[in-house]
């Protein structure tokens, strides 16, 4: 048996649940994005930083890339821009601004081809939710 490291095949098949229904939501799911940001601190907040190599670096670690450079496990954060504090903020007029995207990933997919998927999907205005699959 192999170990983790030596994993052969680490895609799953795309037509297994819930792969097979997840899809990004847009702003369609507002209270439920609200409600996870209320959760505070649980999710990690990611910046576009550095060219985004932030980004990689967390999908490469947190997603436990193969050798082949695929994510062995699913990841979900806060992506947000650079100097603008998380997600959201109050700012000093008492105002609050939204400017995040909540980033999910399968398993199995190019943490290059992820990074790429998730520069596209930066909100700096509002929020709002990417699903970033693996190819099927």
């Amino acid at each position: 048996m192999a170990d983790a490291s030596e994993v052969v095949d680490s895609k799953p098949p795309a037509c297994i649940w819930p792969l097979s229904a997840a899809r990004s939501t847009g702003i369609e799911n507002y209270p439920l994005l609200c409600a996870m940001l209320a959760a505070g601190g649980t999710i990690d907040e990611i910046s576009n930083a550095d060219d985004y190599s932030a980004v990689e670096r967390y999908i490469s670690g947190q997603g436990r890339a193969d050798k082949t450079g695929r994510t062995r496990f699913g990841l979900i954060f806060w992506l947000y821009p650079t100097g603008m504090r998380g997600p959201y903020h109050e700012t000093d007029e008492g105002k609050i601004e939204q400017h995040g995207t909540l980033i999910t990933v399968e398993p199995g997919i190019l943490v290059e081809e992820a990074v790429v998927k998730v520069e596209a999907a930066l909100r700096e205005d509002g929020i709002a939710h990417e699903h970033v699959a693996a190819a099927a």
